[in-house]
């Protein structure tokens, strides 16, 4: 048995590390820890309930809107309370388009350049020291998409600013309100 450790997974996770146990090439157990503290406690201390969502998607530049929804989910849980149906339909929409920016941008832009080669110009160059064990031709369609993938994100994201008031700070639906 053989236990390996991979930290960082990626440049954009350092703070997630991964470690298995290995035998006989197959790996048998697996943990993964996540020591980044974001602090989300310290920051609502004190403060009304109602600040939650607002604050609270602050943490983030990628995923705000998770984090205001998470808020304002333990908000309505709390208060025993539920959205229209047609807010309902608005939230759905915010946090669709918010999915979409946010695999677009995950993938193609912040993950991708560490497990492929990209074209010889900046900023993929110089390349980063890495096991690129795609082939070729599907990095080629890989990073032909990566700039399809920085636009589509960028329509994404103006669909959460226009449905959510604004983005990243978006305007949940508050029980008080």
């Amino acid at each position: 048995m053989v236990k390996k450790k991979v930290f960082p997974l990626t440049r954009i996770h350092e703070p997630l590390e991964v470690e298995v146990e290995v035998y006989n090439g197959v790996i048998t157990d697996a943990w993964v820890n996540s020591p980044l503290f974001r602090g989300f406690e310290l920051m609502l201390e004190n403060r009304h309930p109602l600040d939650a969502p607002l604050y609270s998607q602050r943490i983030c530049g990628i995923c705000s809107t998770a984090h205001a929804l998470a808020s304002t989910l333990a908000l309505e849980d709390a208060y025993r309370i539920s959205p229209a149906h047609n807010g309902y339909l608005l939230r759905n929409l915010i946090v669709g388009a918010d999915f979409i920016q946010n695999h677009l941008r995950q993938f193609y832009i912040l993950t991708l350049p560490d497990y492929a080669r990209g074209p010889e110009t900046s900023p993929f160059r110089p390349l980063m020291p890495g096991d690129y064990r795609i082939p070729p031709n599907i990095e080629k369609t890989l990073f032909e998409n990566y700039w399809l993938a920085i636009h589509l994100s960028a329509k994404a994201h103006q669909l959460v600013a226009i449905w959510g008031a604004k983005a990243p700070i978006s305007k949940p639906f508050c029980p008080a309100e």
